[in-house]
């Protein structure tokens, strides 16, 4: 059965199910092996839901953590555009505006056009070169996003006289933004972390050799059919369940 969140639930019911089988089974089930009881293997399918809330949880707030940082850095690159308007507007501000603007546009993801060298004619009777690839630059990381951001708030709050009637981009804002930015990028990679661990974790629960659910699953059977004999309602009632 495939990993997916769905077949993870679906085993867990499976477990319940003979779990209840057990349960009802007259005279009462007691396996050789104490650990395989009623009361253990219930405990231990309470687990198994437990390591599968917990990686619920790793979801949502990797999620929350993610789509706050796009939120926060989409903002960014929204008040860039105002701040940049706001500086060119002074000519006071014309030595400084350069420095300001090329910040802007790494942080917009707006790149300078490349020069590139003419390509060669080819040779008389030789095949045409074949056209290059273009490179695919791929997206602007969110981590060089807070590092021009950061230095964009710096060097803007540093302008003599900066101080816009929009309380959005004044000096102070854009700090906290650039600040706000950094932590976006702490909280996706820390979620992303005890996600990891909270999935692996519960693959262990699930498949780890002689301890994990599947594991349980067959010795719980394979008890039933010892107690009870291969010919008996009580391995009927459990012999056709799958994992």
């Amino acid at each position: 059965m495939a990993n997916s969140e769905r077949s993870f639930a679906d085993r867990l019911q499976k477990g319940r199910v003979l779990l209840a089988a057990l349960q009802n089974m007259s005279p009462a089930f007691v396996p050789a092996d104490a650990a395989l009881s009623i009361g253990n293997f219930e405990a231990y399918l309470d687990s198994v839901g437990g390591a599968n809330d917990a990686v619920a949880s790793g979801v949502d707030a990797f999620s929350e953590a993610v789509t706050a940082r796009v939120a926060d850095a989409k903002k960014a690159q929204a008040l860039v555009t105002q701040v940049v308007a706001y500086v060119k507007s002074n000519s006071a501000w014309k030595l400084k505006f350069p420095r300001i603007k090329q910040l802007g546009d790494k942080i917009r993801g707006i790149r300078p056009p490349r020069r590139t060298a003419p390509r060669k004619a080819a040779a008389p009777g030789a095949p045409a070169a074949k056209p290059e690839k273009k490179r695919d630059r791929g997206d602007q990381s969110y981590a060089d996003i807070a590092s021009n951001f950061k230095a964009f708030a710096t060097a803007v709050a540093g302008l003599s006289g900066y101080n816009p009637p929009d309380a959005g981009i004044t000096g102070p804002a854009l700090t906290a933004l650039g600040k706000k930015l950094e932590k976006d990028n702490t909280d996706v990679a820390s979620t992303d972390q005890a996600l990891d661990e909270a999935q692996r974790a519960r693959a262990d629960k699930f498949a780890a050799p002689e301890t994990g659910l599947e594991a349980k699953f067959q010795a719980e059977k394979n008890a039933v059919k010892g107690q009870y004999s291969q010919k008996s309602p009580q391995w009927n009632a459990v012999k056709a369940m799958r994992w």
